[in-house]
């Protein structure tokens, strides 16, 4: 009996501790609940996979009250008469719920070959540490990469 009442703590207490470190935005979420949480768009550079091509965005909301950010990839269907997503991501880094990320001075740039860099700085609210960052994103295998400087100092 005792070990039950154990293992139901031990469950119960895990259970809070990972609802206090908050959860990752994903970038379905953002766009079937939350569109009108988006700032800014950045469109920039351009992939392709055999005959689909298209453009890169670079997509910065404002949700649970901090800054978050999100890539995705865009391509043109029926001659241009609408766009369809092929791909979306959510930089987990900077999109927890509770990270109280700010981001400032975003910029985008085409890295060539399917691969889009984005720039900027990001300032901790837990804190106030700000850090210039580098994401890397490729289309060919969907994922990214992100480079953080050390803290600077006010």
């Amino acid at each position: 009996m005792a070990h039950r009442v154990f293992a139901l703590l031990f469950f119960l207490l895990s259970a809070l501790q990972a609802q206090a470190l908050g959860r990752v935005v994903s970038y379905a979420e953002l766009w079937e609940h939350h569109p009108a949480s988006i700032r800014q768009i950045m469109t920039c550079g351009s992939w392709s996979k055999g005959e689909r091509h298209g453009e890169f965005r670079v997509i910065q909301a404002q949700l649970y009250g901090q800054d978050m950010l999100f890539v995705d990839w865009v391509r043109s269907e029926d001659h241009g008469a609408r766009w369809a997503v092929e791909q979306g991501l959510s930089i987990a880094e900077f999109n927890n719920d509770h990270a109280e990320i700010s981001l400032r001075d975003l910029r985008c740039i085409p890295a060539g070959e399917g691969r889009v860099r984005v720039l900027g700085e990001a300032e901790n609210g837990h804190d106030d540490q700000r850090f210039r960052f580098e994401l890397l994103v490729n289309a060919r295998t969907g994922r990214y990469t992100l480079k953080q400087n050390l803290p600077r100092k006010h």
